[in-house]
């Protein structure tokens, strides 16, 4: 496994594999912003079949323009979480960037980074509740940051100091 999370954007609602290009990665982390895009009702858990074995996982998937409109009502509360950390522009080129990618849903893929973070249970049924009490605390955007802060840090850690560190975690990378 290479430890990474995958956000991007697709026809289908259920394109569960991680597309060849045109997505963002995080390492290691589930970057804050990408939570600012969901609501509870976002969160599955799909069935995976492989090598004779089954399990579930969780991901996420909305439709595209509720979600950029979500991201824009919750961008305040954002600002208020990083601070001086990543520039307004920056968090704008990210959603502009998520925004114009083809496709009709949001689809974020967290299978690699949760089978790495402790959070008191070791299943992905426990981080489907976890994710989805997140969203619904983020609500409408008007919660404490520190709530947030506190909620999302098994996924997104501290905020590193290293500016290139920092951003994976607040909006991870992309390559196109």
């Amino acid at each position: 496994m290479a430890d990474r999370a995958y956000l991007y954007a697709d026809d289908r609602p259920d394109a569960w594999d991680e597309p060849e290009e045109g997505y963002y990665d995080s390492r290691w982390t589930l970057p804050l912003a990408w939570f600012f895009f969901f609501r509870p009702e976002n969160v599955f858990l799909i069935d995976v079949c492989s090598h004779g074995s089954r399990w579930r996982e969780v991901r996420l998937s909305a439709e595209k323009d509720a979600a950029l409109k979500l991201f824009d009502v919750r961008k305040p509360l954002l600002t208020s979480l990083i601070g001086p950390r990543l520039s307004n522009a920056a968090v704008d080129r990210f959603v502009a960037t998520v925004g114009e990618r083809p496709g009709r849903y949001i689809l974020l893929n967290p299978a690699e980074v949760l089978g790495g973070i402790n959070c008191g249970f070791d299943d992905d049924q426990g981080h489907a509740r976890r994710i989805s009490q997140i969203l619904v605390d983020l609500g409408d955007g008007s919660c404490s940051a520190d709530a947030i802060r506190e909620a999302t840090g098994p996924y997104v850690k501290d905020l590193s100091p290293d500016p290139d560190k920092c951003e994976c975690q607040i909006i991870g990378y992309t390559y196109s």
